[in-house]
C-alpha cells in the first residue's frame, strides 16, 4: 500500500513535514521541557555525531531519523534523567534513541485510523560522523532543520512510495 493511499490527507511532503514537526515539538516540550526553533541555513547532510532511527512498517513504510550532536544527546539525557552526563556515556545514546522513539510514536498516533496498521521498530542509534543514509527504493523525503537549547536537531522522514 502506498503512503498516499494509506494516509489520506497526509499525501504531500509539506503535510508530512508539518505532522513530523508537530510531533517533535510536542515531545520536546512535554518530555524535555525544550522549545524547538528553526535553524538558519545550515548543511544538514553532514552527520552531526549521533543519529537515532525508528522504522515504520505496515500501511506506512519508512524511517524517521533524529540527528544531533553528542552534546545534544547529553542534554537530552540530562533533561530526561535529571543528572549531567559526559557525552561519551552510553545513557546519552539511550536518551537519543528514546527521543526518536517518542517522536515516531507521536507521529504514528497522528495518522488517525492508520496507526494500528503501522508498527514501529526499536530505535537504532549510530554514533559517528562518517556515514550517509541511503534508503532503498523510491521515497518521499522530508528534512527539518531545528534546534533546541541552541543545539542542532535534524529530523528526517523517508516514506517509501
Amino acid at each position: 500500500m502506498s503512503a498516499g493511499s494509506a494516509t489520506g490527507k497526509w499525501q504531500s511532503p509539506d503535510a508530512w513535514g508539518s505532522l513530523l514537526e508537530e510531533s517533535a515539538r510536542e515531545v520536546f516540550e512535554m518530555m524535555l521541557g525544550c522549545e524547538l526553533v528553526e535553524l538558519p541555513a545550515i548543511d544538514s547532510n553532514k552527520s552531526p555525531g549521533i543519529t537515532s532511527m525508528v522504522g515504520l512498517a505496515g500501511s506506512l513504510s519508512g524511517i524517521i531519523a533524529v540527528r544531533t550532536s553528542l552534546k545534544g544527546a547529553a542534554v537530552m539525557a540530562e533533561k530526561m534523567l535529571g543528572v549531567a552526563l559526559d557525552e561519551s556515556d552510553p545513557q546519552c545514546w539511550d536518551a537519543a534513541g528514546e527521543v526518536a522513539n517518542m517522536v515516531a510514536g507521536n507521529f504514528k498516533n497522528k495518522l488517525n485510523k492508520h496507526d494500528e496498521q503501522c508498527v514501529l521498530s526499536v530505535p537504532t542509534v549510530i554514533v559517528g560522523e562518517s556515514y550517509t543514509l541511503h534508503p532503498l527504493g523510491a521515497s518521499t523525503k522530508v528534512c527539518l532543520k531545528l534546534s533546541f537549547e541552541e543545539l542542532p536537531l535534524f529530523l528526517t522522514l523517508d516514506i517509501e512510495e
